[in-house]
């Protein structure tokens, strides 16, 4: 296979924390990613909640210092209050000590400029692994509401509170910054995802019900089905199927319901509709500042996910699209993913069965069960996932490849070797990719790997 040719400059970032920054100095981090990795862009989490995004992993990865911080995370930038004034939560900056004082955006620019670089930020919205927002004042009334009616883990997106404190976030960003773009994370699925993945579905607050009702929904009912729909998956798990299979079952729960397939449609509209937003607003307040959007996992071995989002809409409001590619974790993500549809309305599905499946249902061509779950999978899932964006988003569209280095994955069976960081560029690089990110948090990632990694990238330079 041939390189297909690209006449842009070929993008190299390293996603990198405050918390590395610090740890390690911000001048030595950067020549670092320059010299090893050959990274002309830090992409720096300026803003975030998840554990494996701004804190150290448990296992040590040779550098910086050892275990995680158990930070609830923030804005690792120093906000201005002027564009919050108005708003009912409290300060978003990190309110942890060992950040006391440290501004890791300008400190961050400062150094790129010295070097060269470029600086990108990444804000990953809030996503299932979205850890404790515990500092926040006024977050718990941002939570959502499951079916069940208690508060849920993450913020509603339907909430206008939680709607302008991202935008307000940005337009800060935008305002009291220079930076060279920001990439968006999407990596959140809907309330039917969430009860087929044995989860209790959420939001039913009342700001979606007037989103639902507003859009001609009979509220009522699709608050029943989902809670059928629970309570079927809670006797599915607990081994009691009625007379049919579960998946029959569940088919006449959502045919008896529709309004269970309207509700996921129309919540995922109004999620997807959060970045349209911070597209607009970005580019309103930089159009010159790229912006891009980061392409969740599930994309790729999820097919109602694959159906709900489009990335002709998606390449509508971003300047690039990263997709997460990490291949050797990826095998343990789809053993969860398989299991957790295993226990309900896929029952019958042994997980080979499944796989292949879902395979063939994405155009994939995934290794059996028992190599994903043993191996992972081979470099050529990044290979393939580039040439999947590739087809909806047209070759007008940017597309740098997220390149998983020492990504921790609860159940996986092997370390990532050199080999397969190198495995991994060589092959977005045959598959057309205009750039890579060593994703997804320095923090995590071995420096043998980084070598590998930017050793890749200077030969195909």
């Amino acid at each position: 296979m041939t390189a297909k040719k690209t006449d842009r400059k070929w993008f190299v970032a390293v996603q990198v924390n405050a918390t590395s920054l610090l740890d390690e100095g911000v001048d030595r981090v950067l020549d670092l990613f320059q010299d090893a990795a050959a990274a002309n862009v830090v992409m720096l989490s300026v803003h975030g909640f998840n554990p494996e995004v701004i804190d150290r992993p448990a296992t040590h990865s040779g550098h910086g210092l050892k275990g995680p911080h158990g930070s609830a995370g923030g804005t690792f930038a120093i906000p201005n209050p002027e564009h919050y004034r108005g708003l009912p939560l409290g300060d978003a900056r990190v309110k942890e000590r060992l950040f006391e004082g440290f501004d890791a955006l300008a400190e961050t620019q400062r150094a790129a400029k010295e070097r060269g670089m470029s600086v990108h930020l990444y804000i990953l919205e809030s996503a299932i692994t979205g850890g404790h927002q515990r500092t926040i004042a006024g977050w718990p009334r941002l939570l959502e509401i499951d079916v069940l009616g208690r508060r849920s883990s993450l913020p509603c997106i339907n909430n206008p509170v939680y709607r302008d404190w991202k935008l307000a976030l940005v337009e800060d960003l935008y305002k009291s910054y220079e930076f060279d773009g920001l990439l968006w994370g999407v990596e959140r699925w809907g309330p039917l995802h969430g009860a087929l993945t044995g989860g209790v579905p959420s939001c039913f607050c009342s700001h979606c019900e007037s989103v639902a009702r507003e859009a001609g929904l009979d509220w009522t009912r699709t608050v029943s089905g989902y809670r059928a729909l629970g309570q079927a998956m809670e006797a599915w798990q607990g081994g009691r199927p009625g007379t049919q299979t579960t998946f029959v079952e569940f088919m006449r729960i959502v045919l008896a319901c529709p309004e269970i397939l309207a509700w996921e449609k129309l919540w995922t509209e109004r999620y997807l509709s959060l970045h349209r937003e911070i597209f607009g607003v970005a580019k309103w307040l930089g159009p010159e500042r790229a912006f891009g959007l980061g392409l969740w996992h599930y994309y790729f071995i999820n097919p109602l996910l694959r159906a709900e989002w489009d990335l002709k809409e998606f390449a509508r409001s971003a300047d690039y699209i990263r997709p997460i590619l990490y291949h050797v974790p990826e095998g343990t993500r789809i053993k969860h993913f398989l299991e957790a549809l295993g226990e309900g309305a896929f029952r019958a599905f042994t997980k080979d069965g499944l796989l292949e499946a879902f395979s063939r249902m994405l155009d994939m061509g995934l290794p059996s069960y028992r190599e994903v779950v043993s191996r992972g999978l081979p470099a050529d899932f990044v290979a393939a996932g580039v040439d999947i964006v590739r087809r909806d988003v047209g070759p007008g569209m940017p597309i740098y490849a997220g390149i998983g280095l020492d990504v921790r994955q609860q159940g996986l069976r092997r370390a990532m070797r050199p080999k397969d960081a190198t495995a991994a560029v060589t092959a977005a690089v045959l598959a057309g990719a205009d750039g890579v990110v060593a994703s997804r948090n320095y923090a995590e990632m071995r420096i043998d790997n980084l070598k590998a990694f930017g050793n890749a990238v200077r030969r195909r330079r």
